[in-house]
């Protein structure tokens, strides 16, 4: 029971490092956390831990990529260029699940396919012309 605790508190620092940018500290942390999870034969509980841990260290890349990817979507949308749009906004959400961001995710999801159907209509309907 007190081995539980310890994963609490290493999971409590990490979440806490996390918040104020130290990505190494949190990685650690998650790490510490998950070997007392494998320790205790939690399984599933290590892997995601471990997942937290890997993940922490390519946050400010992942973040770097996405914010780029998103200006790169807007850039496509100023030009009317939806369908690239939709892919960038797409590419958005696939990083923002990998970063274990379930809000960001759904964001650029809503908003690829929404660019995808409005995309779809124009090509329908240019065609009609």
């Amino acid at each position: 029971n007190n081995e539980h605790v310890k994963i609490s508190d290493f999971y409590t620092i990490a979440e806490n490092a996390l918040k104020i940018n130290d990505y190494d500290k949190a990685s650690k942390n998650f790490n510490k956390a998950a070997e007392v999870a494998e320790e205790l034969l939690e399984k599933d509980l290590a892997k995601t831990l471990k997942h937290k841990s890997k993940i922490s260290s390519k946050i400010p890349l992942l973040t770097k990529n996405r914010d780029k990817i998103i200006q790169d979507a807007k850039n496509a949308l100023r030009s009317e260029n939806f369908r690239s749009a939709y892919i960038f906004y797409k590419k958005a959400a696939e990083l923002s699940k990998e970063l274990m961001q379930a809000d960001k995710e759904e964001e650029y999801n809503l908003k690829s396919k929404a660019l995808q159907d409005f995309y779809n209509a124009d090509v329908k309907f240019k065609g009609m012309k």
